[in-house]
């Protein structure tokens, strides 16, 4: 038998297996996970999201979601980005799929550079150092980060899939997850990044189990 799941919903039982004990702390002390529900999140090709909770029984539940699709927040001077890529998109309004895809990356670059690069250039170079592309696009990501991990409220961790590690070093990161309010809920939030590329397999592989058992 077989069954089709949802990419993030392999990447949210990848929490459960060997990538997730293997991911890298970015926010929050290390050591034991928390109990308590389990967000997911990351961009690529669009912004992917999704949750773990308990069942009635104790066990995981791993819970699909639309996030990438919620409107993106832009707050004060990025008013200026915000319109110039509406523009480039022909939308009246952007999602997180827009601005932290690799159809965002690329419009962000260009408005900050005047660039016109591809998303692979950009995230070999742009990302790899301390550039205003990096500050900009880290502070986008970290804002999407503290939005699903307020909105799950996933006091058991928040996990990441991304594949440049940078982002989440990036001091704009830790500024921007934790600004605004509940600052003191988001600190107990441990934030982790799979450093697995396999992941999704590992998920997948997870709930293949829990499916013949």
């Amino acid at each position: 038998s077989c069954r089709i799941i949802n990419d993030f919903t392999a990447e949210a039982c990848a929490c459960l297996t060997e990538a997730g004990s293997s991911a890298h702390c970015v926010l929050g002390a290390p050591g034991p996970r928390p109990d308590g529900p389990i967000g997911i999140i990351g961009a690529g090709t669009g912004l992917g999201t999704a949750s773990l909770i308990r069942d009635s029984h104790g066990s995981w539940l791993p819970l699909p979601a639309e996030g990438g699709h919620v409107i993106f927040p832009f707050i004060g001077k990025e008013a200026a980005f915000q319109d110039f890529a509406a523009r480039e998109f022909g939308l009246a309004c952007l999602s997180g799929d827009h601005v932290l895809s690799g159809r965002g990356l690329r419009l962000l670059h260009l408005f900050l550079t005047g660039e016109r690069r591809e998303a692979h250039e950009i995230a070999a170079e742009a990302l790899r150092s301390e550039t205003g592309t990096l500050r900009w696009y880290a502070r986008f990501y970290a804002r999407a980060c503290r939005n699903w991990a307020l909105s799950t409220l996933c006091t058991g961790g928040l996990f990441i899939t991304l594949r440049n590690p940078l982002v989440t070093e990036c001091a704009a990161f830790r500024e921007a997850f934790y600004e605004g309010s509940h600052r003191g809920l988001l600190e107990r939030i441990p934030v982790r990044r799979f450093t697995d590329m396999n992941s999704g397999l590992w998920g997948s592989a997870w709930f293949g189990m829990r499916m013949t058992a």
